[in-house]
């Protein structure tokens, strides 16, 4: 990254790289290992992210935290449960349970 920005790559063209090559990774990992990242792991990442802010690679600070709402929010998953996705007859069938008066209505 430093030597694309040494070699005049525009910041645009420098912000998109840096999305593609590190905060995909991250992002897509999120889901994964989000919950196993220890306060001490978490700042590291935060830093990184912030030292790439920092040094002109990308133009928005990205945080840990604001990647893992992003994973949670996924549009993939929310897509799925949609009946007329292409992937969704891959899905376990959903059993409903009709709850009345606070007792499940078998």
């Amino acid at each position: 990254m430093k030597l694309l920005r040494d070699q005049g790559l525009p910041s645009k063209e420098l912000h998109c790289i840096f999305h593609a090559l590190v905060a995909s990774k991250i992002r897509y990992a999120m889901p994964a290992w989000s919950g196993f990242l220890s306060a001490h792991l978490v700042g590291q990442i935060n830093g990184l992210l912030k030292r790439a802010h920092r040094y002109g690679f990308t133009m928005d600070v990205i945080s840990v935290e604001d990647s893992a709402k992003s994973a949670d929010d996924s549009k993939l998953f929310k897509s799925i449960t949609h009946s007329n996705h292409y992937l969704h007859f891959l899905l376990p069938t959903v059993k409903y349970q009709a709850w009345v008066n606070g007792k499940s209505g078998r």
